[in-house]
Parts: C-alpha cells; structure tokens; sequence
C-alpha cells in the first residue's frame, strides 16, 4: 500500500513536471516567434527612416507580422515612387527655366526696344516656379504620408509590444497553476493515505 501510495506520488509529480516544461517551452517559442518579425519590422521602419527606399522585405508569414512587413514595403514603394515623380518634375521645370532665362538674357542683349518681350518671359518664368512649388508641396505631402506610417508602425509596435507583455504574465500564471496542481497531488495523495484498502 505504502509503495502503491508512493507510486502514485511519484507519477502525479512527473506529469506535473512534464506540464510546466511544456509549458514553459511553449511560452519560449511563442516569445521568439514574436520578438523575430518584430525585430525584422523594427529595422525594415529604420531603414526607410533613414531614407532608404530601396528597402526589400522577406515575407514569410501570413499573420500581423506578415501584415506589418508588407505595409512597410508598400510604405517605401509609394515613397520611392513619389520622391522619382518629384525628382523628374523638378528636373523638367529646372530645364524649363534655365531654358527661359537663357532666351530672358538674349532678349535682354539685344536692346530696350524688346523690353515688353522680356515681360511675357518673365511670367513664363513665374509660371514655372508655380510649377515648382507644386512638387515642392507634393514633398510635404509625402513626407505627412511617411510620418503618419511610421506612426501606424509605431502602434503596430506598442500592440505587439503588449501582447508580448500579455503572453508573459499567461506563462507566470500557468507556472503558478502547475505550483498549485502540485501541491494539491501532494494534499490529495495524504488524504488518500488515511484510507486503506
């Protein structure tokens, strides 16, 4: 009987230890698969931070995080392809006017008579700066698009960050449940002791 009681000591005290290592492994690779795409959303917002749009993003996964890489990706694709319009644009209208204050100067050189001419190049020169400042609040534009995806990549972040947070104090309370189913084994294999069969 005692051997029988022992046996059954035994027995419930492993399964318990046999749950907390699951459990507690388990709590080890939810923690890892987080903190990996987390970090990989962290450097991917870092580089387009810094400027590089050029950023490519591997995508392996279907979930929030694969959600979160392919915004980013988008994110620097818009960017890139904004900034392409803007550097063309003003490229062109840089042309544009270097083209009429070369025909403004020859007009200029070739005397007072031809003055109401450099009028009309003027407005055409006021014209093409009109035309700059539009890439130019297109930039602004951009760049309020950019800050307001890095501060969706921020909330991203701050809700992963949370559920990290969440998880962790799940696997302190499965540690304390497994202490408890412990102890109780331990209690229930005493009362079981006073009884004899």
């Amino acid at each position: 009987m005692a051997e029988q009681r022992q046996g059954t000591l035994r027995i419930a005290s492993v399964v318990v230890v046999v749950i907390v290592l699951l459990l507690a492994g388990g709590a080890l690779m939810l923690t890892r698969s987080i903190q990996r795409p987390l970090t990989q959303a962290i450097q991917v917002a870092d580089r387009i931070a810094a400027g590089d749009l050029s950023t490519r993003v591997q995508l392996t996964q279907a979930d929030e995080f694969g959600h979160l890489l392919r915004a980013l990706e988008r994110m620097a694709q818009q960017l890139s392809s904004v900034v392409g319009e803007v550097a063309q644009r003003s490229a062109a209208a840089a042309r544009e006017i270097k083209t009429l204050i070369g025909a403004s100067v020859e007009r200029v050189e070739s005397g007072a008579g031809l003055v109401t001419q450099t009028g009309a190049v003027m407005e055409e020169i006021v014209s093409s700066v009109k035309r700059v400042t539009d890439p130019i609040g297109e930039i602004a534009s951009a760049a309020t698009e950019q800050r307001d995806g890095i501060a969706q990549v921020n909330v991203a972040v701050s809700n992963l960050d949370q559920m990290t947070q969440q998880n962790a104090a799940l696997v302190e309370q499965s540690a304390a449940a497994a202490q408890s189913l412990r102890e109780q084994a331990q209690r229930l294999a005493e009362v079981v002791s006073v009884f004899k069969v």
